[in-house]
Order: structure tokens, then C-alpha cells, then sequence
């Protein structure tokens, strides 16, 4: 956790402000997972970055993501075994290194239709212990959930910041 951190200046509003959360999503995340092709199954991975309480108020920075294939099959299937732990960990530590896990991401097709209660197996599964995020991109809109031990809530709207 930082000291004494600033809340982002240069920022983009996406939908409303949210009660209880004040999302941030470093700019180059946003396009990272944006630009993702999608072949024959979504595009999953994590999202990196840290929560922090400021000015009263639950604040998720989210500046990094890696790229994890083998997590989401065609058939819906949830992979969440050793090796795709290990595989990010690796990933994290040469491209981020210090950073960790504050939830994940899943880039679909534009027609796909999500099932909601599997993407909250998913996110069980994957973050049993705790507040993380779940950020869903299908065509041009962008979905954000923060989920704790109640399971998973939308979030109305979050910032894009650019540093």
C-alpha cells in the first residue's frame, strides 16, 4: 500500500459514480483488454493493481493486467489449477514486477450471451478470501463488478486515469 497516494486528476468518468466504490483504470488497461482479439473463446486474465481506503471512501487502482488463456474454455469451463496460478505469477513478475492480483478480466465476443452465475463461480473460485474485481468488455461497453464475501455487485460507473 502506497502513502499518503493521490486520487488520479486526469481522468474520464464511465456511467455514474458509485456509491460505495471509486474504481480507476489506468488507461493503457483499458486498451489492452479492448484491443484483445477474440477467436474461438474469450479472452481472459488478471487485473493488477492495489484497494485503498481515501478521503473515507473504497478505491480500487487497477494499473496492470496479464493475459491468462487458459482460464475460460468455449464450454464455459473454469480452469483454475496450479499452473495458470504459476503461469500469471510468471508473467507478473517480468512484466509487473511488485504487483498483485485485485481481480479479473473477461473480453467476449459481441454476440456472446454471458452467464452471470458462472461468472460468479469463476470469481468465488478464483477470490474465496476477500474484495476483488471482475471487469467484463463486450463491444464497445464495459461492465465492472467488486465482489467480497456477499459475492459480486455492479458497479455503476468508474474512472479511466491517465498517468
Amino acid at each position: 500500500m502506497q502513502e499518503n497516494r493521490k486520487l488520479p486528476r486526469n481522468i474520464r468518468q464511465m456511467g455514474e459514480r458509485d456509491s460505495l466504490y471509486r474504481i480507476y483504470i489506468e488507461d493503457y488497461v483499458d486498451t489492452f483488454i479492448r484491443k484483445l482479439e477474440i477467436a474461438r473463446t474469450a479472452k481472459t486474465g488478471f487485473l493488477l493493481g492495489e484497494m485503498e481506503v481515501i478521503e473515507g471512501d473504497t478505491c480500487w487502482f487497477v494499473s496492470g493486467a496479464v493475459l491468462v488463456d487458459e482460464l475460460w474454455s468455449k464450454e464455459e469451463e473454469v480452469k483454475l489449477d496450479d499452473s495458470v496460478w504459476t503461469k500469471a505469477q510468471e508473467d507478473m513478475d517480468a512484466d509487473f514486477p511488485g504487483m498483485k492480483i485485485c481481480g479479473w478480466f473477461l473480453k467476449e465476443a459481441d454476440e456472446e450471451k454471458l452467464d452471470f452465475l458462472i461468472l460468479q463461480q469463476i470469481h468465488r473460485e478464483a477470490f474465496p478470501d476477500g474484495d476483488n474485481l471482475l471487469l467484463v468488455c463486450q463491444a464497445d461497453e464495459t461492465k465492472v463488478w467488486a465482489g467480497g464475501e456477499n459475492g459480486l455487485s455492479q458497479v455503476s460507473g468508474f474512472y479511466i486515469y491517465y498517468e
